[in-house]
């Protein structure tokens, strides 16, 4: 009868089981700057910094953060990438928009996408990846935010 109340009382607490883990959460953009749509020129003097933090709620998860520049087929490889450990959660990318290399050099629209996501991304898919005590794969999620920059061909910035 004793051996039945133990088998009971196991059961009835959860006592016997593993504790539950907890589902991976995704990451979004907190806040970035400079506000979009941003207007620019391409003289010698014109520069510009992307930055965007990024909130995690979990907060031991390493970021991955990609940059793109007019990719609207979504296949381009990314014109910068960057990891985010848990302590520094800004993404940056600064652009000498009067240099001929820039990819914002050109005049006209364009448009600046930051990727970033909670595990490994193949081009924009955030792939999953596997806890370490279990192998079980986790889901990982991607946050895309967006930038508008009309480029002034021949303007000088101050």
């Amino acid at each position: 009868m004793r051996s039945g109340l133990l088998i009971a009382g196991l059961v009835l607490c959860g006592c016997g089981k593993p504790p539950q883990k907890e589902a991976n959460r995704a990451p979004s953009v907190a806040e970035s700057s400079p506000p979009s749509p941003v207007a620019i020129g391409n003289g010698p003097n014109c520069r510009l910094t992307f930055s965007a933090t990024i909130a995690d709620p979990d907060v031991s998860d390493v970021l991955v953060a990609k940059w793109f520049v007019d990719d609207r087929s979504q296949s381009a490889a990314p014109v910068a990438e960057e990891e985010l450990p848990p302590n520094a959660r800004t993404a940056r990318w600064v652009q000498l928009v009067g240099s001929a290399s820039s990819p914002l050099h050109a005049g006209g629209e364009h448009l600046v996408e930051l990727v970033v996501s909670d595990g490994l991304l193949l081009g924009r898919e955030p792939q999953p990846r596997q806890r370490l005590s279990d192998g079980a794969e986790i889901q990982t999620f991607a946050v895309t935010h967006a930038w508008t920059v009309q480029v002034e061909q021949g303007k000088d910035c101050p």
